[in-house]
């Protein structure tokens, strides 16, 4: 797990600039690779590597590393979990084999079959694979997005790529400039789906992306495509059990794979199926105590630690629990520095923290990631389809009429009520299912002047999954969006501010392949959601674990915005002459401030994005596009 950066260019690179950028880069990703940090380059590419070393702890793994024909140069960020069975395919390079680690692996591997080397990887990685001889650069993500990489065009008409967007932004190369558009998205979801990011220069990989670029007549050709989908639905032709032995065996496989590591090794544990179920097969394989990670609140009704205490028991791990207060959060201002691009998410805070605690033990963690959007987990889903359900059975002129009403209310009234969601089209009740205000195609804090169209990421991919079942489309769809945009950002950022890897056996791309093509009955039963861990687990894990409510890893962000929190908000938010008044509707940030504060609603949610877009703003002073038309 390590921080990757590089540059094409179609002109001789200004070596004076360049270094300049690098070494700004190498400072802002240095939290990614505490372990050492390496440079290559030519007349037009460099590719830059900061080490956190897992595998091959010697000098033998270093990055950037050149095959050994010298036909191709690699900087990687992951791990390649078959890496020793690609490696079994491979003829010995010419010297021999110089590492034990998956990164000598990777080059040979992308020297050896060029493009086609993406379907034989499984795992989580981003990469960069240069071609000096033809000048071509390879850019490619993992199949699920665990991985990060951002990439944009300079002003002087080269690609940048890095893992995380302070890498790109430690020069003045790359413009920043945001749109309404984008905010309206942020607002509503809490982060920006790619390929977008927040800034209107920077793009994002997708999930199973490849990028390649090309330095040709003077300047630089870009394409994009996907080496990887998920699968389409199809006739399901075997028995349940058959279909539970097919996925118990690829889990027992995923989490058996994850296991490896030259350093020490633990697991996050919540008590909840997830985690428990991945620790669970960790400790039977590990042949030694497991040590197990939990965080806890003051707030009993966030609090999971007797759940994953008991869990840890049962299973005979090597516990530690860490209690996060109030004033052991960080700050506002630090929080958008490690995450760099706009990302909303309150349970980033105790991600934090659990990922500090789990270094001080160990290098490695598991984690029960992907659970959810892989076997239908999020309450949400029953919601969503049970409402259409009913809403299917309501005449259609009531249905308008009521849509009708509920426009007539003001706009702070309506919150995202469920009045303004009569429709029976599974991508648009969705879409309004998800968003943080009420179901306009604006947010109405925005300023009305920046109030402009938006295109929904989430009903545009329940749209493009229609061949699915309902229950599927759902999971797809958070499986392209909110799992890469916000779950595994903010995984990723947390673990690696503090040099921590962490693998998710959940997020294994064949898995997915199984659930997306399975019998959707197979998925759930009388008891809820998540029935192939139910049934293949049950007895191996203390009953809670199954048939206890479902919590999320949230926060008492409602709580502590009532709390200290609460001046500083109004503080933030209501400067005057910041770049977050030029933004938002000052009256609607008041009335937000005014309702939560009294207990009225839970603006929680809606304050803290605020929060995060007035420091982003700041941090790496943002310009805001104004919409076309607008003066």
């Amino acid at each position: 797990m390590c921080g990757i950066f590089g540059e094409l260019r179609p002109a001789v690179a200004d070596d004076a600039r360049r270094r300049l950028w690098a070494e700004g880069a190498i400072a802002a990703l240095r939290h990614r690779g505490p372990d050492g940090h390496g440079l290559w380059s030519d007349e037009h590419a460099l590719l830059g590597h900061l080490r956190l070393a897992i595998l091959d702890l010697s000098d033998r793994a270093s990055q950037p590393m050149a095959a050994a024909s010298e036909r191709s140069v690699v900087a990687f960020n992951g791990e390649i979990y078959n890496f020793a069975d690609v490696r079994s395919t491979l003829a010995e390079p010419r010297g021999g084999w110089r590492s034990s680690g998956d990164t000598e692996v990777l080059t040979e591997l992308l020297d050896a079959r060029g493009l086609d080397a993406l379907e034989a990887l499984w795992g989580m990685f981003a990469f960069a694979c240069y071609r000096p001889e033809s000048r071509e650069l390879w850019l490619a993500r993992d199949r699920l997005g665990k991985k990060p990489l951002y990439y944009a065009r300079t002003r002087a008409g080269g690609l940048r790529f890095a893992s995380e967007l302070s890498g790109l932004l430690s020069d003045d190369a790359v413009p920043r400039r945001t749109s309404p558009d984008r905010l309206a998205e942020y607002l509503q979801h809490g982060y920006v789906s790619a390929p977008r990011t927040a800034l209107v220069d920077v793009s994002q990989l997708e999930p199973g992306e490849l990028l390649v670029a090309h330095v040709r007549d003077g300047g630089l050709e870009l394409s994009r495509r996907h080496y990887w989908r998920l699968p389409e639905a199809r006739p399901v032709h075997r028995t349940r059990d058959e279909w539970d032995e097919d996925f118990g065996h690829t889990l027992r496989d995923a989490v058996k794979r994850r296991l490896r590591s030259d350093v020490p090794l633990g697991a996050f544990l919540s008590g909840g199926i997830d985690s428990s179920v991945v620790t669970r097969l960790a400790a039977e394989q590990l042949g030694e105590p497991l040590r197990t990670f939990t965080v806890d609140f003051e707030v009993a009704a966030f609090s999971e630690a007797a759940h994953a205490r008991e869990v840890a028991a049962a299973v005979g791990t090597s516990h530690a629990e860490l209690t996060l207060r109030e004033g052991d959060i960080v700050g506002i201002d630090e929080l958008v520095g490690i995450y760099g691009d706009l990302q909303g998410d309150s349970s980033a805070l105790p991600t934090l923290a659990l990922c500090a605690a789990a270094r001080r033990e160990v290098t490695v963690a598991l984690s029960g990631d992907g659970g959810d959007e892989l076997l239908g987990g999020y309450a949400r889903y029953g919601a969503t389809l049970a409402d259409l359900q009913r809403i299917s059975r309501v005449p259609r002129f009531a249905t308008a009429a009521t849509r009708a009403l509920a426009k007539l209310a003001p706009v702070w009234l309506r919150g995202p009520s469920r009045l303004g969601r009569l429709t029976s089209d599974l991508a648009r009740y969705y879409a309004l299912e998800v968003r943080s205000y009420s179901p306009r195609e604006w947010p109405p804090v925005l300023r009305s002047s920046l109030r402009s169209p938006w295109v929904d990421s989430i009903a545009e991919a329940v749209a493009g999954q229609a061949s699915r079942s309902p229950l599927q489309r759902l999971m797809a769809t958070d499986t392209l969006t909110y799992l890469p945009g916000d779950v595994l950002v903010k995984v990723d950022r947390a673990s690696m501010a503090h040099g921590l890897e962490v693998r998710s056996p959940l997020l294994d791309h064949r898995l997915f392949e199984l659930t997306m093509v399975a019998d959707p009955a197979w998925l759930s039963d009388e008891h809820g959601t998540k029935a192939p861990l139910r049934r293949l687990y049950a007895a191996r894990l203390p009953t809670p674990v199954f048939n206890r409510r479902k919590m999320g890893f949230g926060v008492p962000l409602r709580h502590w915005l009532r709390g200290s929190l609460a001046d500083l908000a109004k503080a933030r938010l209501l400067r005057p002459g910041s770049r977050l008044s030029g933004v938002v509707d000052a009256t609607q940030v008041r009335r937000s401030l005014f309702a939560h504060a009294r207990g009225l609603r839970d603006e929680s949610t809606r304050i803290w994005h605020l929060l995060l877009l007035d420091a982003w703003l700041d941090r790496w002073s943002v310009a805001v596009e104004e919409p076309p038309g607008s003066r």
